[in-house]
């Protein structure tokens, strides 16, 4: 199980783009991908409108 809290001990989550529902924040490490880059990767689709929206508290 994954849990990602704030420092002001808010629990992480996300909004899923395809049925509005709140999940937890996870995502995959492709072939050869460094940790670094693809919590960049999935960052940055979050960001950018290609993935869930993202949400504290």
């Amino acid at each position: 199980m994954n849990l990602a809290v704030t420092n002001d001990h808010a629990l992480l989550v996300i909004r899923r783009a395809d049925n509005g529902s709140w999940a937890l924040p996870g995502g995959a490490i492709d072939h050869g991908e460094s940790v670094a880059q693809a919590a960049s990767a999935t960052a940055a689709s979050d960001r950018d409108g290609g993935g869930p929206t993202s949400r504290t508290r």
